[in-house]
């Protein structure tokens, strides 16, 4: 035949790794060293399949002495018929048949910014990982500034977040074959300045204008935040597959908030999380109109007589007198 044929072994991700020209048919694979494709996976055979044309002029592939066959779409069958689309599998070892005619895809828009990459986004993740570290040092510090603790910080946090960004570095170079490590550096780095600018901002809220929702429900604004971080962290290692990223993001925060509210309902009997305020602000931050003292008891004095009859409720009369023992009944005179 004429037409010049291309043999791809693929990735499990559906990349190719191996792409082999043939200017005819049939082309006969397995382990044996007189097949014209030679596959090093013992879980095929030594003459495993071959790909042929039909008395129909189609391009099929067809099992030959092998145990485990031809498997498409994960059913086994004795031979399949090849397009440029269709994928089989041969033991361990994926392949794909095509053409010289074979119509590509259209070029995909590159959005990956190769400026942003190397040396930039490393320093300016552990300026702001710096920044963080120290702004959240200096807002818990009572005593003596001490700049060996500034640094302490400081370099906790910063190895922290090398390890964290060097097990994405090492996924990505599995994946693509590039760490990226200073754009994960950056990711992680701005998930923390994220992290605390939220917490200062959402304290203000509930304590400014007496908003405790910001502070009730703080755990699921935290986990919004991480799951947009392991967002980006996914999209530097496949950018091709945003989407999907995007819908596992989504149904991990939605599963991390379920998980939350039922741990809170089943250790506190309250869908929300805390009920006070765990931060310290200034007096003159305070915007709504404080509470008199007087209302403050008046509405502690109503709480009261509501646990008071609650209480009341739960005692059953009847089973007191079931439970009581010979104890209990009054002595009788002689």
């Amino acid at each position: 035949m004429s037409h010049v044929f291309f043999v791809e072994i693929l990735a499990r991700n559906g990349d190719v790794k191996q792409r082999i020209p043939f200017h005819d048919l049939p082309i006969r694979i397995g382990r044996a060293y007189d097949n014209d494709i030679i596959l090093d996976d013992p879980h095929t055979a030594a003459h495993h399949a071959v790909i042929e044309t039909t008395e129909g002029g189609e391009v099929q592939i067809r099992s030959l002495e092998s145990r485990n066959g031809i498997v498409y779409q994960r059913q086994r069958v004795p031979q399949q018929r090849l397009d440029g689309d269709t994928s089989v599998r041969l033991g361990h070892t994926t392949i794909r048949l095509r053409q010289r005619d074979f119509v590509v895809a259209d070029e995909l828009a590159d959005s990956t910014n190769h400026q942003w990459e190397g040396w930039p986004p490393l320093l300016a993740g552990l300026v702001l990982i710096a920044l963080q570290a120290s702004f959240a040092h200096w807002l818990n510090q009572t005593g003596k500034t001490e700049v060996l603790e500034y640094l302490s910080e400081i370099a906790t946090v910063v190895i922290s977040m090398v390890f964290w960004s060097g097990a994405w570095a090492l996924v990505t170079h599995l994946f693509s074959g590039q760490l990226r490590f200073g754009r994960h550096l950056f990711i992680a780095a701005s998930g923390l300045i994220l992290g605390e600018l939220w917490s200062l901002l959402s304290s203000y809220l509930a304590f400014a204008f007496s908003l405790e929702f910001f502070t009730r429900y703080s755990t699921h604004f935290d986990t919004v935040i991480i799951a947009v971080v392991l967002f980006f962290h996914m999209v530097t290692v496949m950018p091709r597959r945003r989407w999907q990223w995007g819908v596992l993001a989504v149904l991990l925060t939605v599963g991390a908030m379920g998980l939350s509210v039922i741990n809170s309902y089943q250790n506190t009997g309250r869908l929300a999380g805390e009920l006070y305020m765990h931060d310290l602000m200034p007096p003159a931050l305070r915007q709504s109109p404080n509470i008199s003292i007087d209302a403050f008891m008046d509405q502690v004095q109503k709480m009261k007589t509501g646990l008071d009859e609650a209480q009341q409720e739960e005692i059953d009369p009847d089973e007191l007198e079931e439970g009581a023992g010979p104890e209990d009944s009054p002595q009788q005179d002689d």
